[in-house]
């Protein structure tokens, strides 16, 4: 069974920077965060990409899951939690 995925891309989330940052550019932007609430499987998913993507010489055994993750693109922090 193959199981897909609509987990947002770099791409997605640096354009959602981006007009979040060009929308308020008049406006001070400190501490803005989107959250995404996902569920066990897709956030496991995103937890994994992002440890590898950031770990380029970690093997799979040095993958322990976590309980959030947090990007910050462009000033904009984009947290990532798993709900049950």
């Amino acid at each position: 069974m193959i199981k897909l995925y609509k987990t947002p891309t770099n791409a997605q989330l640096m354009s959602i920077a981006n007009f979040i940052n060009e929308e308020l550019k008049d406006t001070k932007k400190d501490n803005i965060s989107i959250q995404f609430e996902l569920d066990l499987e897709t956030f496991r998913k995103i937890d994994e990409e992002y440890f590898f993507k950031n770990n380029k010489e970690a093997k799979t055994t040095d993958f322990i899951p976590g309980d959030e993750v947090q990007l910050n693109m462009s000033g904009i922090k984009f947290n990532f939690i798993k709900i049950q």
